[in-house]
């Protein structure tokens, strides 16, 4: 029988240990969304990091999930990314666009409306 047995316990024990992390970097990330990057300033993020340091995550995964979570990590969305090269283009014409998503009508109608 050999070593199979091992290797089929460890891979069990990692697939458990991943999902537990995963949950507990999700919790973090809402948690700093919803409120300060702090844990001081936030209780609910300052619970989860708890929880995740009792779960042996590493400092440097609860770190990039609160910077995910507040906006401070290299992280931009696509949508974000879009609109921001979108009001960037239409700067030049006075215009901004505060609300997503953007549809080409809208679009269209606010640029006539500026060359009016």
């Amino acid at each position: 029988m050999g070593r199979q047995w091992l290797q089929k316990n460890k891979a069990i024990t990692a697939n458990k240990k991943a999902k537990i992390t995963t949950k507990l970097v999700r919790e973090i990330t809402i948690a700093a969304k919803m409120g300060a990057a702090d844990p001081d300033m936030n209780p609910r993020l300052a619970m989860a990091v708890e929880a995740a340091r009792k779960q042996s995550v590493s400092n440097d995964t609860i770190k990039r999930a609160i910077q995910k979570g507040s906006g401070e990590g290299g992280y931009l969305g696509a949508p974000a990314a879009i609109a921001s090269a979108v009001n960037d283009a239409l700067s030049p014409l006075g215009l901004t666009i505060h609300e997503l998503p953007m549809r080409m009508h809208k679009l269209e109608a606010l640029i006539n409306e500026a060359k009016t």
